[in-house]
């Protein structure tokens, strides 16, 4: 099943308009479960355990806005460990990628500096704590390993759309996807387009 879904993914990319971009968004707000990707885990599983059918694999893909599952989705622990060899040397995958920071307060318990914010080695802050100047750094490392182990466990947050709104999802989402009537069908079944391959003077 697996193996047909960017084909599946693509034609979506081409027909997805302004109203389901509007219904996954209202889904958003109520419709759907947060739910963790564990790992080698698939779209067509995941559709299998909450609808009892693999071939739901895209309603799991399109809620999440998934377009190339091959970049998008989160890699198995055996893809993820040839995929950072065959990026990176060993010595490579050791080095520092990049510091964060750690949170500092004063000494009144006021944030002077959140968690989480990318910076250059050896950064440090200066604030006035009760009329005296500090100066603090507290960093974190992350090797580029630890950097590609967190790009790939950030994938397998997810939203999967509620069992019990599948039926109304699929309703609407049949009735966007429609052709409507319109001055370019040919036929019932034929509809022009342009021709890509013409370049405009």
């Amino acid at each position: 099943m697996i193996e047909s879904l960017p084909m599946t993914i693509e034609l979506l990319k081409i027909y997805l308009n302004e109203q389901l971009y509007e219904m996954i968004y209202l889904m958003k707000l109520q419709l759907l479960q947060k739910y963790s990707v564990q790992g080698d885990e698939r779209p067509d599983q995941i559709a299998y355990d909450f609808y009892g059918d693999s071939g739901l694999d895209w309603v799991v893909l399109t809620t999440n806005n998934i377009i190339h599952v091959r970049d998008e989705w989160p890699m198995g622990p055996n893809d993820f460990l040839t995929y950072v060899n065959s990026k990176y040397t060993t010595q490579e995958l050791s080095n520092i990628h990049h510091y964060e920071t750690k949170i500092i307060r004063d000494s009144r318990g006021r944030l002077i500096q959140p968690e989480g914010l990318t910076v250059p080695a050896g950064h440090s802050i200066t604030f006035l704590d009760n009329g005296a100047l500090r100066t603090e750094s507290s960093l974190t490392s992350f090797t580029f390993f630890e950097h590609e182990t967190n790009l790939n466990d950030e994938k397998r947050n997810i939203n999967v759309l509620r069992p019990e709104y599948l039926t109304i999802f699929l309703e609407d989402f049949e009735e966007i996807m429609e052709y409507k009537p319109s001055k370019q069908f040919v036929t019932d079944k034929l509809k022009k387009t342009e021709n890509p391959r013409i370049i405009s003077p």
